[in-house]
């Protein structure tokens, strides 16, 4: 028989229980996928697998150097601590529900578990060849050894999905249809679409989220990724930045092209340049504009990007050259981009194989300059020679070395008359010398005889 426990001791002992249940109710509240047993011992469960694990998009390669749209893939990445049902999910560039662009869906029985990683590959067999190894899933049937995705006719009416090089989207929905992530770049027109937009990606590269689990649904969370990397995340935690980084206000603005050499003595098409100048009140995000002598899109001339992040202040002025090196040793100081890459220091043009397939090689004889806002409408131009595409009638032709300027550089009439023959090029530097009046004739009266 046991003796009878003192007030004190039993008192102690209904508190010390009291206070265990106390804990293990405060912590089956915290973790609620928890059991939590006397002794006190947690065990945490995942959570069991959704429909709706919030998935991210991290990579999209929409601008492939081979085949388009074959080439083309996105990444999907799983940063929850559950796994995703992922046959419910659906990838896709159609942004509105019920118009014609493609929306396609998970083969059943998919599954992406926590930290998981997927491709979806227009063909697998173009993305094999391309990396050496296959993707998870492909839109177009290529192999038979890769499961094929489905169209989602719940949403739209499109079978495929093929992403434009100068602007779209890539749009990710879970099983209930909601908009869980998306990423959009160029002159995508979506009323969701970042503003600004991710920079350009250039034939061959991707756009790429870093840090791959980080998500403020702005052209931020992007980088361009060259070479890109299929199942290559970033995972690192962004490090501060120790002080705030400048950044230089863009906005609606005026950007003409102000002076162009297009016929050199020496070397030809090396020492041919242009001179765009802004002649508005805002800062110009460079990024969003392309410049080249291509003037209807498909065809053999040239067209370029700026690279990302290029910014023209207001009342400046920006030179492109054919080569820099060229340029350095006529002018003796460095263009701001060039078109072939001759001198490392100065930044690339960027090609744009969607509107002109050839190379910017400027003709004696008669050619254009054409610059084009990103959604591929004219902003200005200037037409030479025996060509009238933009000016008609054109600028007349003028003698090797010598430049068409334009006079003011502000003047923008869309006429020849904004221009004039310059016999000292002076690349960087615009005239602003008011023009001189014309006389207006006096009329003499003629004495009655």
């Amino acid at each position: 028989m046991h003796p009878k426990l003192s007030s004190k001791r039993a008192l102690a002992l209904w508190s010390a229980l009291l206070s265990m249940l106390v804990i293990s109710g405060l912590w089956a509240q915290a973790l609620p996928n928890a059991s939590v047993y006397l002794p006190l011992i947690v065990n945490v469960y995942p959570p069991p697998p959704s429909e709706t694990a919030p998935l991210l998009l991290t990579e999209a390669l929409y601008n492939p150097s081979g085949s388009e749209p074959g080439g083309e893939w996105v990444e999907i990445y799983n940063p929850g601590p559950g796994e995703a049902i992922l046959s419910a999910y659906k990838v896709g560039d159609e942004e509105r529900f019920g118009y014609d662009e493609g929306m396609m869906q998970f083969p059943e029985g998919a599954r992406l578990p926590a930290g998981g990683v997927v491709i979806v590959a227009n063909r697998a067999a173009d993305f094999r060849l391309a990396y050496g190894f296959p993707p998870d899933y492909e839109i177009r049937d290529s192999d038979p050894g890769i499961p094929n995705m489905r169209p989602y006719f719940g949403w739209s009416t499109g079978s495929t999905v093929t992403l434009r090089n100068t602007g779209d989207e890539v749009l990710l929905l879970d099983g209930e249809d909601n908009l869980l992530d998306s990423l959009s770049w160029g002159d995508s027109d979506w009323e969701n679409s970042f503003d600004p937009t991710p920079p350009p990606a250039a034939d061959g590269q991707s756009l790429e989220r870093s840090p791959a689990q980080f998500d403020s649904d702005t052209a931020a969370d992007w980088r361009i990724a060259d070479p890109p990397g299929p199942y290559q995340l970033d995972l690192s935690t962004p490090t501060p930045t120790p002080s705030p980084t400048p950044v230089i206000p863009v906005g609606e603005t005026t950007l003409l092209v102000s002076e162009v050499l297009y016929d050199p003595s020496g070397a030809d098409p090396a020492g041919e340049w242009i001179e765009i100048y802004n002649a508005g009140p805002n800062n110009a995000a460079l990024w969003l504009y392309r410049i080249g002598d291509e003037e209807t899109q498909g065809g053999g001339e040239g067209m370029y990007a700026f690279p990302a992040g290029s910014v023209l202040l207001t009342e400046e002025t920006a030179i492109i050259a054919h080569d820099a090196l060229t340029f350095e040793s006529i002018y003796g100081f460095a263009p701001d981009f060039e078109i072939t890459d001759s001198d490392s220091t100065v930044p690339n043009l960027i090609r744009d194989s969607d509107w002109g397939s050839g190379s910017l090689n400027l003709s004696a004889s008669g050619d254009d300059v054409l610059l084009l806002y990103a959604d591929d409408t004219h902003a200005d131009g200037v037409s030479w020679g025996n060509s009238s595409a933009l000016l008609d009638p054109p600028v007349p032709d003028v003698a090797p070395d010598h430049s068409i300027e334009r006079y003011p550089p502000d003047a923008d009439t869309d006429t020849a008359a904004d221009w004039r023959d310059q016999d000292t090029p002076s690349p960087g530097t615009v005239d602003h010398t008011p023009p001189t009046p014309t006389p207006t004739p006096t009329l003499t009266p003629t004495p009655e005889p």
